[in-house]
């Protein structure tokens, strides 16, 4: 499954209901139901984020949505993986570096076997592919 949240922590917790106190809220989500759902019960769940900051990753989520059971989170700067109830770097963007993470993230960074990876770029096939499944570019509609 592929989906998406607000707030991510380094236990793999996942916030997409609400900012601040869950009575009485800054700021109340329209997401809840498809994660809390779905990502404890799929094979394997992806999360995406468009923003990589401080306020996205941070030491401990406001609200737990959901938790655990994240395949991967993928941010414009780096790829988290999830192992033993913690998420690790695995892997950054080639336009960014491991200092650029570590400036945007609200918590301590672990690696899961040394040095992360650089994400590889998409073919030209893979752009292609993309292109013609997405003729409009809709996709890029999330990242203002």
């Amino acid at each position: 499954a592929f989906l998406s949240g607000v707030q991510f922590d380094r236990h793999g917790n996942v916030n997409a209901s609400v900012i601040g106190d869950y009575h009485r809220p800054k700021v109340r989500l329209p997401g809840r139901a498809g994660s809390a759902v779905l990502i404890p019960t799929v094979k394997k769940a992806i999360i995406w984020r468009t923003k990589h900051d401080r306020r996205t990753f941070v030491e401990k989520v406001d609200f737990v949505t959901t938790r655990g059971n994240i395949y991967k989170i993928v941010t414009p700067i780096c790829m988290f993986g999830y192992s033993n109830g913690m998420l690790y770097l695995e892997a950054v963007s080639p336009y960014s570096s491991i200092d650029e993470v570590i400036a945007n993230t609200g918590f301590e960074i672990k690696t899961h076997q040394g040095k992360p990876e650089v994400m590889s770029l998409p073919t030209r096939e893979e752009m292609r592919t993309l292109r013609q499944i997405d003729p409009k570019g809709i996709r890029y509609k999330e990242f203002g």
